[in-house]
């Protein structure tokens, strides 16, 4: 759900952009709550650690 979220973030604006970015906060401590550890970027692909070192 994260990715949907962010990607919300990005296209929206105002009170729709905000409701959106408190959602993918709660996705985000949902994720770590269930998995036990968390990632930099929530719902961002592009920039999560397993990304990041494939590029280096």
């Amino acid at each position: 759900m994260a990715g949907v979220y962010s990607d919300l973030v990005r296209a929206a604006g105002g009170p729709l952009r905000r409701e959106a970015a408190g959602a993918l906060r709660e996705a985000a401590v949902r994720a770590v709550r269930w998995r036990g550890r968390g990632v930099a970027f929530p719902g961002l692909a592009e920039l999560t650690t397993s990304a990041v070192s494939r590029t280096h």
